[in-house]
């Protein structure tokens, strides 16, 4: 989904919670998303995946910008 905007150097995708089968009628009844850190080879390709926030007010898809802290304030 994010090729378009550039090379990818690595995805990480996050669930919430793991689906088994004693949580299933839980998760059936919340709604929960994945998370996908998405680390683009350069800048301009990850700012040009903003394009996905302009799909319409329908898209389950939101792109932010993290950067990591290096832990000092």
């Amino acid at each position: 989904m994010f090729a378009e905007y550039g090379p990818i150097r690595s995805v990480l995708v996050k669930c919430p919670m793991g689906i088994n089968e004693g949580a299933k009628h839980i998760t059936s009844l919340l709604p929960i998303y994945s998370m996908a850190y998405v680390n683009f080879e350069n800048e301009e390709s990850a700012l040009s995946a903003f394009a996905v926030n302009k799909r319409g007010p329908m898209s389950k898809v939101t792109v932010a910008y993290y950067v990591r802290s290096n832990g000092q304030n």
